[in-house]
């Protein structure tokens, strides 16, 4: 545990971002602190969005543990920052 936490960098991203886009592979953990983070997906050339985090959420957990693609889109909202990890 002690080494997961010495490895662990520091994440920040201004506000508008597409973080992970469908079905773009998972290359790293985001743990994100503080922020307001918006999931959804592609639907007739748009973007929908139907999930709201704020102030915590983890992004890619699932995906690399199972060596599977996004298949949601991951945006900002607001400036966000967290920590990540690589794979």
């Amino acid at each position: 545990m002690i080494n997961l936490l010495l490895n662990l960098e520091p994440y920040i991203e201004s506000r508008n971002v597409e973080i992970i886009s469908e079905l773009s592979e998972f290359n790293q953990i985001i743990f994100i602190q503080k922020g307001k983070m918006l999931v959804g997906f592609d639907f007739n050339h748009g973007k929908r969005y139907c999930l709201q985090f704020v102030d915590k959420c983890i992004i890619g957990a699932y995906g690399i543990t199972w060596n599977q693609r996004a298949q949601f889109n991951y945006t900002s909202a607001t400036a966000v920052n967290g920590f990540f990890i690589r794979k």
